[in-house]
């Protein structure tokens, strides 16, 4: 009965989905992504809007993911990504638009022979990535390199998506690797697919490795290459302080 219940709202949640994109019925894959989402992630389907339904649908990567009981961390970085990708993207700022095109990228990743973990691991990144592009963090890393202009935070948010791009897209460039390395060597048997799943996982967390370090170094570099301008801003601004000070106090 309960299997009955459970696919019954997968139904009548998918024939919603096909409604509002004008479909008469959504395609064997989208259906996937709206089944693993609803009865393998367990996500809570009322919590997302219908516009982030559709995007959950059409992505690659629930489509073809895995991942079981998604926590409530997980379930709250799925609706972020699905809520950035349904923003239309000529009309927001230019940090917008690097959210929504990193949130794109990842649902269009597809997890097909990838194992659990593995698909964890990337959903972990993009939670990453997302706390790194917010405005939050924004606000935070003008802090703390004394950012002199809202330009100067745009520079810097905009190079750390590039890493974040060109760290994805080798990522990216392993998984298909990887996919076709399994398709090959299925017919070799179990042990040969066990050894290239723990050559990959290596490769996996060194990229994770590697992308860390890329960001530390952008971060280093951003400050050194900035400092002198930072420096000279804050001494123009040091400078007109006196001045104004100066000038309250020949009023006085």
């Amino acid at each position: 009965l309960a299997n009955l219940n459970s696919d019954l709202q997968v139904r009548l949640t998918s024939d919603k989905i096909a409604s509002a994109m004008d479909l008469a019925q959504l395609s064997v894959d989208q259906e996937r992504a709206v089944k693993n989402a609803a009865t393998v992630a367990n996500m809570d389907m009322t919590k997302f809007t219908m516009e982030q339904q559709v995007e959950l649908a059409n992505s690659r990567w629930m489509q073809t993911a895995e991942v079981a009981n998604m926590n409530s961390r997980q379930q709250a970085g799925m609706q972020d990504a699905t809520a950035q990708a349904a923003l239309d993207i000529a009309n927001v700022d230019q940090r917008t638009k690097l959210s929504i095109r990193n949130a794109q990228a990842f649902l269009g990743m597809n997890m097909s022979n990838l194992n659990r973990e593995q698909q964890v691991g990337i959903l972990d990144t993009q939670l990453l990535q997302q706390r790194m592009l917010s405005d939050q963090s924004a606000t935070n890393a003008g802090r703390q390199f004394n950012a002199a202009s809202e330009n100067q935070m745009e520079q810097f948010m905009t190079n750390m998506a590039a890493n974040m791009n060109q760290f994805n897209a080798s990522q990216n460039n392993s998984m298909e690797q990887f996919n076709a390395n399994q398709t090959n060597m299925r017919a070799a048997g179990e042990a040969g697919r066990e050894a290239d799943r723990k050559k990959f996982n290596a490769q996996l967390v060194t990229g994770v490795d590697q992308f860390n370090t890329q960001i530390t170094f952008q971060r280093d570099n951003w400050n050194a290459s900035n400092a002198q301008a930072v420096e000279q801003s804050n001494t123009q601004w040091r400078r007109q302080s006196n001045t104004i000070n100066t000038a309250a106090q020949n009023k006085i």
